[in-house]
């Protein structure tokens, strides 16, 4: 548990507010979102159009390149905000406890 006065030291409130904890979290459930994303590409990647001849079919199949590409450059950004979260929740975690 953090201190709450800091006021020893003429600080008003926490020179290194937040918890390692919650934003471990936040850093999984980013990591849990972009491992989503990349099974939802690699399924979409592998669908094949078979004997359906429905226009909708179609039209998926012509911007399925599309689709998969903005998906994956989705799950590279979810998977770089876990990882960053991840780090700052080291770092923060260390500072916390030197202070």
């Amino acid at each position: 548990m953090r201190p709450t006065d800091w006021s020893a030291l003429g600080l008003t409130g926490d020179p290194t507010p937040g918890d390692p904890v919650v934003i471990r979290g936040g850093a999984q459930k980013m990591r849990t979102v972009a491992d989503m994303i990349n099974r939802c590409a690699a399924n979409l990647r592998a669908l094949e159009v078979g004997s359906s001849q429905s226009e909708s079919v179609k039209a998926l199949m012509e911007s399925k390149k599309v689709i998969v590409d903005g998906a994956l450059a989705a799950e590279g950004r979810y998977r770089a905000t876990g990882e960053a979260l991840e780090s700052y929740a080291l770092v923060l975690d260390g500072v916390q406890s030197d202070t």
